[in-house]
């Protein structure tokens, strides 16, 4: 939870677009399983719990704590452990994760970067329910953990909730315990549409409010599917540039004097690490180009 002590800034946007984007991030969260798969409890219902057991200045944090999941899937603590080992993690963390951590962090009008305190509550919150979703909704023929490797469970047993639920109760906390997220009156809507630019004729200022912010959402998001591409086309090229040079295989480097094996391996770890950052982005980008046709949609309806 480290990496979440970043630099900031701010992100406006209006209710109605911020509602729409949580909905569309929970709803993804709520049909995708922990513990990669071998869990029934959704990532949603994960985040409503730490959110329920955490403090009134933590509770907003701990709602959102995995909101990234939907764009990344759950990662096991193995394999971010094995990712660590080899150089990848930091690297996908700072690029894909923390974005996406960061920009739901801003819609939710809650400071970034997050505090210590904050990061220290949820870790201690996250472990314990880690280990009572082990006790009570793991498939233990999947998933075996000792002891040592689980801190102690919470009490309650813990029942696995429906998809439906689970996006159901995120949104209704996400309403009371995120700042920005709390519905505004009619009069606020009306007063910031009027500073929106020229009216559009027989368009509601409600819609006016909305068209507004879906157009600034479509420039940020053909800004960052731009410099998307460019990270793709940079590490194609690296890519080509290697397949020229060979990467070494295990019998390669079995002929290889120690500091040539060295070398060989921090390459063939540099290539690993490139591989999962293109996939990442890759999915980032398809994310992107739905959430600009979304967009275009509501735009669309909004002044028909």
């Amino acid at each position: 939870m480290r990496e979440l002590m970043a630099s900031s800034d701010h992100f406006p946007v209006s209710f109605e677009v911020r509602l729409e984007v949580f909905r569309h991030q929970v709803a993804g969260l709520s049909r995708i399983r922990r513990w990669n798969g071998a869990c029934d409890v959704s990532v949603a219902q994960h985040c409503v719990q730490a959110c329920d057991l955490a403090s009134p200045e933590t509770a907003g944090y701990a709602l959102i704590h995995d909101i990234e999941e939907f764009d990344t899937g759950d990662i096991t603590t193995p394999v971010k452990n094995t990712m660590r080992s080899l150089g990848i993690w930091q690297r996908f963390a700072s690029e894909i994760v923390l974005p996406i951590r960061r920009r739901f962090t801003l819609l939710a009008g809650l400071e970034w970067p997050w505090p210590e305190g904050v990061i220290r509550e949820i870790h201690e919150i996250d472990q314990k329910l880690k280990a009572t979703e082990y006790r009570d909704c793991v498939d233990l023929s999947l998933v075996r953990l000792s002891a040592k490797d689980l801190a102690e469970p919470y009490q309650d047993y813990m029942l696995p909730w429906s998809a439906t639920k689970a996006e159901n109760v995120f949104m209704e906390r996400a309403q009371n315990v995120l700042p920005s997220m709390a519905k505004c009156d009619a009069g606020d809507v009306r007063e910031r549409s009027h500073c929106s630019g020229r009216l559009i004729e027989g368009v509601t200022d409600k819609h006016h409010e909305l068209i507004a912010d879906a157009q600034a959402a479509i420039t940020s998001l053909m800004n960052e599917a731009c410099q998307t591409k460019l990270r793709l086309a940079e590490l194609e090229q690296a890519f080509k540039t290697r397949q020229e040079q060979h990467l070494p295989t295990s019998d390669d480097m079995k002929k290889m004097s120690p500091e040539q094996r060295e070398a060989a391996l921090q390459l063939r770890a540099q290539h690993s690490a490139d591989l999962a950052l293109q996939s990442g982005m890759r999915k980032r980008l398809a994310f992107i180009e739905c959430e600009i046709a979304h967009w275009q949609e509501r735009i669309a309806l909004a002044t028909a």
